[in-house]
């Protein structure tokens, strides 16, 4: 079998150690899948989930307590991730979007209470809104 190329940049992983604790962070793509961890009942996908890996019975869910968690990791993308490790860990799989990510979400805000408020009344009020309520039998 051929060896693969990492599919991500390690300019992009991201390692650091803040008072004894060590973070790492891998850069996910928007629709990227992660799948692992261990012994998992209920869940394949794993993605936007936070576990706390250690062994313990299973309380029926999957949050990490299991008699089989394991710190690994693969994603739809061909990689995997093993963190040799023996104490609990915490995992977040995708859990949040990272401000400075180029997968950011976009934020618009308004800029004046005015300007929110006429937002507002253009998804509130808007002809489709008003006749699904004057069908319901509601008055406006």
């Amino acid at each position: 079998m051929e060896a693969s190329k990492f599919t991500v940049s390690e300019n992009d992983i991201v390692t650091e150690v803040v008072k004894g604790e060590t973070y790492l962070r891998f850069p996910l793509v928007k629709d990227e899948q992660i799948f692992g961890f261990g012994l998992n009942f209920k869940t394949v996908h794993q993605r936007g989930k936070i576990f706390q890996l250690h062994v313990d019975h299973y309380g029926g869910t999957d949050n990490g307590c299991a008699h089989a968690p394991v710190p690994f990791y693969v994603s739809d993308r061909g990689y995997g991730v093993f963190i040799n490790s023996s104490r609990y860990l915490t995992v977040y799989a995708g859990s949040a979007v990272r401000k400075e990510s180029p997968e950011a979400p976009e934020v618009r805000g308004s800029k004046t209470s005015e300007e929110w408020l006429r937002r507002m009344q253009t998804v509130i009020f808007s002809p489709m809104a008003m006749i699904n309520v004057w069908s319901s039998g509601t008055k406006p």
